[in-house]
């Protein structure tokens, strides 16, 4: 009996490390800071209201300058510029946009963004997204999903359609 309580006592003491160990090299924050400029876009099927869809970018980072990233943090949000962009070449520049920040340890990451874009002919859109990157970085493959979320067609203050979709960086514009 006795044997038997070290025994699951050992067990547990595994299946608790291991599912930390798991957790840690699967924290879905990695983004660093000043590493989001770049282009999004996804590759699956387009739904039949997205089919325009092309990408969205994110160009400058608010206040960016010489005086480092640190200044351009305020709280756990940080404003950004960008634009989405249709296959037509429609250009719908972001009225609003955020990165969500979360501090790890000693590092600041990127944890989620969203954005409008301004409204063309009473159609605008708006994104709701996450960082889904792992850590592990730089592996050789191709292109990973970098971003999971929502976009959102308005039409006249109603929302049209929403698709959920996963995007993939591919550098800057």
């Amino acid at each position: 009996m006795r044997h038997l309580c070290r025994f699951h006592i050992v067990l547990l003491i595994l299946l608790v490390s291991g599912s930390v160990c798991y957790s840690q090299g699967r924290v879905d924050l990695p983004q660093e800071l000043a590493d989001a400029r770049g282009v999004y876009q996804t590759e699956t099927e387009r739904p039949l209201p997205f089919e325009s869809f092309k990408y969205f970018y994110i160009d400058k980072l608010h206040e960016d300058d010489d005086a480092g990233i640190a200044d351009e943090v305020s709280g756990d949000r940080i404003a950004v510029s960008g634009k989405l962009v249709l296959a037509d070449g429609s250009i719908f520049a972001f009225s609003k946009a955020q990165l969500g920040i979360v501090t790890i340890g000693d590092e600041k990451y990127y944890r989620d963004i969203e954005f409008e874009t301004e409204a063309k002919g009473g159609v605008k859109y708006c994104f709701k997204g996450a960082y889904v990157e792992h850590i592990i970085r730089n592996t050789g493959a191709a292109p990973r999903i970098k971003i999971r979320g929502t976009l959102s067609l308005i039409e006249n203050g109603s929302v049209k359609a929403i698709w959920q979709l996963a995007l993939y960086e591919y550098g800057e514009e």
